[in-house]
């Protein structure tokens, strides 16, 4: 047996050790366990099977299906080889057309951290050349964070010309992949397939290669800088207007609008069954500009809803 004294001493240098150890053992297996969840990449490959995309500029060519499906095979084989904590996921490995929503929803599906969808351009002028960026809005921070990772790779690394980012507004049209998606989205556009020399670039290995890798580094600096969170449970949309019966929302009415009409069943309402909305917006400030623009186009009775979580 030990002496009171030296007994009270040995008791409280095991309290002290466990006191001081404990925290740093439990944060260790903190991080082990937040580091074990998968960093999950849906590559869409876009337009297949009956969609070709833009169509090659001759025999020796291949049609932008095609060359979306290389790169985008390229890019997987990148993250796969080099990022063992991520998990790639394709909305297709195959020359075969998966709707607009089918891709969008494989996202939602795998919960995924990222959406990139992968093109390749056209333009009327022969001379127009570049990559581009498109996300859906500007006010989303990890897709427009992500954008211009990918961006400065594209002119620092691979030596390609940027022609910048664009959101709906910049572009003047919705996505249906930028705007839908859940989760933190990024069309590229890899070059023009209308540049006979850019055309030749994307039909090589070698360029594919560059741009699949250019991609993947943005990626992984954006997986290691702990990117901005970016909330899409919450959608805004306008309603115009409610009636009784069906009315087409190609009507003349809705012409002037700067965003597509949906119309939708009205459960709230035994007279009038059918309700027509407009927009699909991610933030207050961009649905309360829609709404005013609405409004000013004759829709005075116009006022907003949002859903959360499709609800």
């Amino acid at each position: 047996m030990c002496a009171p004294s030296r007994c009270i001493f040995r008791f409280l240098l095991f309290f002290l050790l466990i006191v001081f150890c404990y925290p740093s053992i439990a944060q260790k297996k903190r991080k082990k366990s937040k580091s074990s969840k998968p960093f999950i990449v849906v590559i869409d490959p876009g337009h297949g099977g009956k969609d070709p995309g833009r169509k090659r500029g001759s025999k020796k060519m291949k049609h932008e299906k095609h060359l979306n499906l290389a790169i985008s095979k390229k890019l997987g084989a990148y993250i796969k080889e080099n990022l063992p904590n991520a998990k790639v996921y394709y909305t297709r490995t195959k020359d075969t057309y998966p709707s607009y929503e089918a891709r969008v929803e494989l996202a939602t599906k795998k919960n995924a951290d990222v959406f990139l969808s992968i093109h390749c351009n056209s333009a009327e002028s022969t001379k127009v050349r570049g990559t581009e960026l498109h996300i859906h809005s500007f006010d989303l921070p990890a897709s427009k964070f992500l954008a211009k990772l990918i961006s400065k790779q594209f002119r620092t690394r691979a030596g390609r010309k940027s022609r910048g980012i664009f959101d709906a507004e910049k572009r003047q049209r919705n996505l249906y992949v930028l705007q839908h998606s859940r989760v933190p989205s990024v069309l590229v556009e890899c070059g023009y397939m209308t540049n006979a020399k850019e055309e030749r670039y994307l039909n090589s290995d070698y360029g594919q290669s560059i741009i699949a890798s250019a991609i993947f580094r943005a990626l992984r600096t954006y997986i290691n800088s702990n990117p901005p969170k970016e909330n899409r449970n919450r959608v805004y949309r306008v309603q115009l207007m409610a009636t009784q019966k069906p009315i087409s929302t190609e009507s003349k009415r809705f012409e002037k609008l700067p965003k597509e009409v949906k119309r939708l069943p009205n459960k709230s309402s035994k007279k009038y069954k059918y309700r027509y909305v407009t927009g699909w917006e991610y933030t207050l400030k961009e649905a309360r500009e829609l709404l005013a623009q609405v409004q000013e186009l004759g829709f005075k009775d116009a006022f907003l809803i949002s859903t959360q979580n499709s609800k």
